[in-house]
């Protein structure tokens, strides 16, 4: 198992090596990560910590780096597509002809401004996708303050890099000012509208980090909010806030109405460099679950070219629209397919568009055959269900809640900040536990990641 932890990185190898001989350390460590100093928003949080981080080495990073840069443009490329080969389609997809949500040019498709977080398991040592959210709602605060205490716990001083991700977002926050304005400005408002009050106090509670960020970074951003759309007023000179112009909209939700005569124009200031809209409806499309499915399907369409092929083949694995009506449209005929997902339940994963922290996803294998028949069934009668290759996890020693090392499996969940990475976390939970969902809400924990740097030697 420990070769497992290897293929991460011969430091983490050699660190939990060190632990399993050290019990006693464990829970030493446990408890120093659990007294690091939160924001109150974030209490509820800390049981959910674990209390070791994960050491990465340089090849794992390129990979990421590769997958955001690679994937990302593929997945607006294939948007891109549907919208001027497969009209029928989009209108049955997304409810709406998506063509004019999009950018005229395949070949830019405003990737560089594009933000979310690729979540993909290692299986046999590569990366697998499992999916990709898109939009600028991307969380972990809480573990900014837990890094330089990891490093304590990990050892490796100064060598050990963690890609700081608040401060990769912030940067591109001023990147995309700067580079997709009419004219660059010093200063920089951000904007965000919150669909919460829960979101609220997280990101009232967030703005130390965001002030320290921007000390060190030495970065002229505003930071604004707001729960409600009656409180910005749009014109065509640009979007405002209390009379004060924002220059980059945040809209960290997955559904708003796309036709709100608000949405349509600050698409179009955004088309016209009067304003950035990271989450705009078509970059928020791309985050879509379905759109693995979409890749699949194009690429046996021949749509991509040899390279891009190869690379969806290696790091996605096989997705399939479930729904009739969409593969009706598209004279696809996955009969057999159905045949193959009800027979051997354990080989696949079925997930629904448009939910978050683990639901309506479901592991075959830890289904029974009749609820794993139902949720086929009813699949099929709607839009927005795929159904996914099962991919079986790695698995890495990890200490559990009361200290006992366990092997868990880890979803990797790494940030595309406009085509780049950004950064990286872990959710982790023990192996062959609950539905097969690793994710927060279902009971994960949490950690960061921290990088060997190329040619780095540890003696």
């Amino acid at each position: 198992m420990l070769n497992q932890s290897a293929e991460l990185s011969k430091f983490n190898t050699d660190f939990i090596n060190r632990m399993i001989l050290s019990p006693d350390l464990i829970v030493a460590q446990q408890q120093k990560i659990r007294s690091c100093e939160l924001p109150p928003a974030y209490e509820s949080l800390r049981n959910f910590i674990s209390p070791w981080p994960v050491v990465i080495n340089d090849k794992i990073v390129r990979d990421m780096r590769g997958i955001c840069q690679v994937v990302t443009s593929l997945l607006h490329k294939s948007l891109f597509i549907i919208s001027e080969d497969y009209f029928d389609f989009s209108v049955a997809a997304y409810g709406i002809d998506i063509s004019n949500l999009i950018s005229t040019n395949r070949n830019s498709m405003d990737v560089h401004l594009s933000v979310g977080r690729y979540d993909a398991i290692m299986t046999k040592g590569n990366f697998k996708l499992i999916e990709y959210n898109a939009g600028t709602n991307i969380g972990g605060w809480h573990l900014l303050r837990c890094v330089e205490t990891y490093r304590d716990i990990v050892g490796g001083g100064g060598n050990l890099v963690c890609t700081p991700i608040l401060e990769k977002f912030l940067k591109l926050v001023y990147q995309m000012t700067n580079n997709d304005k009419c004219n660059a400005v010093p200063s920089v408002n951000l904007l965000f509208v919150l669909d919460s009050t829960d979101a609220v106090e997280d990101l009232r509670t967030s703005l130390p980090f965001f002030k320290m960020a921007l000390v060190e970074l030495d970065l002229d951003i505003s930071v604004f909010w707001t729960q409600s759309l009656d409180d910005v007023s749009v014109s065509d000179t640009g979007v405002f806030f209390h009379n004060k112009k924002m220059d980059v909209l945040s809209f960290p939700v997955f559904q708003f109405d796309y036709h709100d005569p608000k949405i349509e124009m600050m698409v179009l200031l955004h088309q016209q460099k009067k304003v950035v809209f990271p989450d705009m409806p078509a970059f928020l499309i791309a985050g879509y679950k379905s759109n693995f499915a979409n890749l699949h399907w194009l690429n046996n369409c021949g749509k991509f070219d040899k390279s891009e092929s190869a690379f969806i083949n290696k790091f996605i694995p096989a997705t399939y629209h479930l729904s009739d009506e969409l593969n009706s449209v598209i004279n696809q005929d996955l009969s057999w397919l159905y045949r193959e997902v009800e027979q051997n339940k354990d080989n696949f994963v079925i997930k629904r568009d448009g939910y978050f922290g683990g639901d309506h996803v479901y592991v075959g294998r830890f289904m029974t055959d009749t609820s794993w028949r139902n949720i086929l069934s009813a699949a099929r009668k709607s839009k927005d269900w795929i159904v996914q290759q099962y991919c079986p996890s790695d698995h890495f020693y990890a200490p559990e809640p009361d200290g006992k090392l366990a092997l868990h499996n880890y979803i990797f969940g790494f940030f595309n900040f406009g085509g780049d990475y950004g950064g990286a976390g872990v959710r982790l939970m023990k192996m062959d536990t609950g539905s097969g969902v690793v994710n927060s809400a279902k009971g994960a924990q949490y950690t960061s990641i921290f990088e060997v740097p190329a040619q780095s030697i540890f003696i």
